[in-house]
């Protein structure tokens, strides 16, 4: 890929690494729309934030969004802000991201997770180059480009009608597929390599960390699931765990291994805090002056499901920490994730 400093973390001379950032440098210069697509942990953010780095609107500002971290009754007013008394606890007049964000680039990630209603409003937004806060009647202009990410099929999406088709087409102006880990297998010794770099000196240690070329094969034939997001996971618990200065085969085995072999009570292991432990966003305590029970339930059921999709590797590793088949995680995510008002909580 030659010199990655202008590509913001991104770390690779593979042909699918080569050829993405290639299309990076053609697209940044354009105002337009793009959509990333990619499966989780490979690195969606990064490619967006290299977009940024390369186009004219590198000085502004670069605001990260997860739609399906925000719950749907807030995602309005956190995309255009509201007006103080439009709702219980709007105390004074907020900014949304859309105004915090003139000059420079706003990230959707996740941009599959969006409700139907919310879609609406954001084609409009990008249409008129202007919004409206929750609470408001005036028109605000904005001065932003979109950059979207998602993991899931948009396009099976907008056959069963989860995803607006005039949406999708405004959003997948330009596309760029981020490769999985599995498919450029030659970029892990460097990515390795750059991820004990970055750990090692952001935990102080005191001696350099290398990884042996076994280590480094070992490395090379897992299937990482989790992508780089996974990888990087793995070389943190390497230099935790590490007894001397060099990550030998026999290390990398039993870091990838570790959580299958983790007896039930794991209170002296080290890790629990970030393997085990399910952490839920403090969102799902809140319920809304004007959302019923039902409501309620649904999206709190959702965020539970969402969030172990998210902190774990995969939907099997979730499933199993949720005590749930993998099957009915899958069918339950879909059932949740379809407009309210075609279907009802059981």
């Amino acid at each position: 890929m030659g010199d990655t400093k202008d590509f913001d973390g991104i770390v690779g001379d593979s042909p699918p690494i080569r050829a993405m950032t290639r299309t990076i440098l053609k697209v940044a210069p354009h105002d337009c729309t793009v959509l990333i697509r990619g499966e989780s942990g490979t690195g969606k953010e990064l490619i967006a934030r290299s977009i940024q780095r390369n186009s004219n609107r590198s000085k502004g500002p670069f605001i990260p969004i997860n739609c399906g971290a925000i719950p749907e009754t807030l995602m309005e007013a956190h995309l255009f802000g509201h007006q103080k008394g439009s709702f219980t606890g709007a105390s004074s007049d907020k900014p949304g991201i859309f105004e915090a964000g003139n000059g420079g680039t706003i990230f959707l990630d996740e941009v599959g997770e969006m409700p139907l209603m919310m879609q609406v409003k954001l084609l409009r937004a990008l249409q008129e180059k202007e919004i409206v806060r929750v609470g408001g009647t005036k028109p605000i202009k904005t001065d932003v480009r979109l950059i979207a990410a998602t993991n899931r099929d948009l396009a099976a999406m907008l056959k069963s009608g989860q995803f607006r088709s005039d949406l999708y087409y405004r959003i997948a102006a330009l596309e760029i597929q981020v490769p999985a880990l599995r498919y450029r297998r030659e970029d892990i010794p460097s990515l390795a390599q750059h991820f004990v770099e970055k750990i090692s000196g952001q935990t102080g240690f005191g001696q350099p960390i290398r990884i042996d070329r076994s280590a480094l094969d070992a490395l090379a034939r897992h299937h990482w699931p989790g992508n780089v997001r996974e990888l990087e996971n793995v070389i943190s618990r390497l230099i935790i765990l590490t007894q001397d200065s060099i990550i030998s085969a026999a290390d990398v085995e039993n870091a990838i291994h570790s959580k299958q072999e983790q007896p039930e009570s794991t209170d002296q292991t080290a890790d629990e805090g970030t393997q085990s432990r399910l952490v839920l966003p403090s969102s799902i305590c809140e319920v809304s002056a004007h959302e019923t029970i039902g409501a309620y339930l649904r999206r709190a059921k959702l965020a539970v499901l969402q969030t172990a999709m998210d902190q774990f590797p995969n939907r099997q590793a979730a499933a199993e920490r949720l005590g749930l088949a993998e099957d009915t995680v899958r069918k339950q995510l879909r059932y949740l994730r379809k407009p309210r008002q075609q279907s009802r909580i059981t």
